[in-house]
């Protein structure tokens, strides 16, 4: 007569490397759609003069208080 018990293996080396690389592998693919999102937003914002010109005078800002930090003042 058969036992009635089943046997559970628990996850082999190959198991687990496995399940690792699938994670590897999506994380990959969510960075990469994340990266073509910013990508169409830069886009975007590109097409945008206004917006552009505000982005400028900011960087320009930022420049000069970055020069301060550096000791060269402009």
């Amino acid at each position: 007569m058969k036992s009635s018990k089943s046997v559970v293996k628990a996850a082999g080396p190959s198991n687990v490397t496995s399940s690792i690389d699938t994670m590897r592998a999506e994380e990959r693919r969510y960075r990469a759609e994340d990266a073509m999102r910013d990508l169409l937003r830069a886009e975007g914002h590109k097409k945008d003069p206004k917006l552009m010109s505000e982005v400028k005078k900011l960087a320009k800002e930022q420049q000069a208080k970055l020069a301060g930090l550096c000791g060269k003042a402009k």
